[in-house]
C-alpha cells in the first residue's frame, strides 16, 4: 500500500474512509460498555487495518475532523483530509477523493466494520472492478457499507436513509443482488455496527483486535426467548429489557428450533443452552 510518498499514480484502489467526530458517534448504542466513542474508535481502527492489508488497495484516505482519528491514520501513512468545512459523509468523501494521489478506482468504505477482513474487502473490490459504479448493501439489507467507482470518476455516493435503494436508483450495480452467492463470503464487509444487536452479530463473526480489546471479556447472561419468527429471535432479560439475538449466532449454535419461553445463555455474541 501507499502510503505517504509523493507518487501521483499509486497502484490499486483508493479507499476513502469518512469518520465523524468520535464524541458524536454511535448514539444508538447507549446500552453498551465501554463508552461509545471508544467503540467507534476501535471500529475505525479495525476497518483501517483491513484496508491497509488488502492487496487491492494502493492508497487510504481518511476524511475526519477528529484529532485522535487523524493522528492514528497519519501514523499508519494515510492521507488525511479535514471534513470540518464539508459536514456529512457524502460531502466529506467528495472532498477527500479530490485530494487523493492515486488515479485508479475509488471505494468509499464506512468506518464501522469491526469484523471486515482484508480478504473480504479485496474480493468486493475485485467484483466492483467489473462495473463503472457499484455498491455493497449492508447486512440489514437497506443500507450501504461500500460504494465504488472503478475508474475513480463520477464520484456520487448517496449514503443515508435507505441508501441501498437510492444507490440502485442512481445507476450503481448492487453487488449482492448481482451475486447473491457472495452474501456469505462478503458478510464481514456488510456488517456495519450502529446497535448493540449489530455488535453482537459482528462479535459472532469475529471482530478485529481493536474491537475485541475494547469490548473485553463478555459476561454470561441468561435470557428468555420471547419470539422466534423467521430470522429474528427476540429475548428478555431478568430486568425486563428486550433485545434481539444475532441470527448468525443462533445458526452457529445449532439452535434453529428455539421456542418462546425457552431460556438461553448469551456470552458476547455467542449463544448456548444453559
Amino acid at each position: 500500500m501507499r502510503l505517504d510518498s509523493d507518487v501521483t499514480d499509486a497502484p490499486g484502489w483508493t479507499v476513502v474512509i469518512p469518520v465523524k467526530v468520535l464524541s458524536a458517534a454511535k448514539s444508538r448504542m447507549a446500552t453498551v460498555t465501554p463508552a461509545t466513542s471508544e467503540l467507534a474508535f476501535a471500529f475505525f481502527q479495525d476497518t483501517l487495518e483491513a484496508a491497509l492489508a488488502s492487496t487491492a488497495v494502493g492508497e487510504v484516505v481518511v476524511a475526519t475532523a477528529d484529532d485522535r482519528v487523524r493522528v492514528t491514520a497519519q501514523g499508519r501513512g494515510c492521507t488525511i483530509v479535514s471534513d470540518i468545512d464539508h459536514p456529512g459523509i457524502n460531502a466529506a468523501v467528495r472532498q477527500a477523493v479530490a485530494q487523493r494521489s492515486g488515479r485508479g478506482g475509488v471505494a468509499i468504505v464506512v468506518s464501522d466494520l469491526p469484523a471486515v477482513t482484508a480478504d473480504a474487502l479485496t474480493s468486493v473490490l475485485s467484483a466492483a472492478s467489473e462495473h463503472p459504479t457499484s455498491f455493497l448493501a449492508d447486512a440489514d439489507g437497506t443500507g450501504t457499507t461500500m460504494w465504488m467507482s472503478c475508474d475513480g470518476t463520477d464520484i456520487d455516493p448517496r449514503f443515508g436513509v435507505a441508501s441501498r435503494a437510492v444507490h440502485a436508483h442512481g445507476g450503481a450495480v448492487d453487488l449482492i443482488a448481482e451475486s447473491p452467492a457472495m452474501a456469505a463470503p462478503w458478510a464481514s464487509a456488510r456488517r456495519d455496527v450502529d446497535t448493540d444487536t449489530a455488535l453482537a452479530d459482528a462479535i459472532a463473526m469475529g471482530v478485529g483486535r481493536h474491537t475485541a480489546d475494547a469490548v473485553g471479556p463478555a459476561a454470561e447472561q441468561i435470557v428468555t426467548v420471547l419470539t422466534h419468527r423467521g430470522h429474528r429471535v427476540a429475548v428478555v432479560d431478568e430486568h425486563g429489557h428486550t433485545s434481539q439475538v444475532a441470527w448468525s449466532a443462533v445458526v452457529a449454535a445449532g439452535l434453529l428450533d428455539l421456542h418462546p419461553g425457552q431460556r438461553i445463555v448469551l456470552t458476547g455474541g455467542a449463544v448456548r443452552l444453559p
